[in-house]
């Protein structure tokens, strides 16, 4: 993933508003920076919201994704009960090959 660049900004900021803004950062975690560019971020993507049709798809692809959890834990279950030694078998075959690659 290619570095973002970074570009520096001094800000002048009302005193009470400063105290807030640390007060939000330290319970959110954050560095004071973190928090204002969080903030910034969310409030300029909800500004710029997306076209009704990819809000539609990003919601049916949710709704896929869950459905697809849902059959994973179903086809699980059920080979659990069918072939528990299978079932370890192609665990074992799947995560193997994925930890030599």
């Amino acid at each position: 993933m290619p570095r973002q660049r970074i570009t520096p900004l001094m800000l002048r900021l009302p005193e009470k508003l400063h105290r807030r803004l640390v007060q939000l950062a330290r319970s959110n975690q954050r560095s004071l920076n973190n928090e204002l560019v969080s903030r910034l971020e969310r409030t300029v993507a909800a500004e710029d919201p997306l076209p009704p049709e990819v809000e539609q798809m990003l919601a049916r692809i949710g709704e896929s994704m869950k459905r697809r959890d849902q059959l994973e834990a179903e086809l699980a279950r059920a080979l659990i009960r069918v072939a528990p030694k299978e079932l370890k078998k192609v665990i074992g075959r799947v995560y193997g090959e994925e930890s030599k690659s």
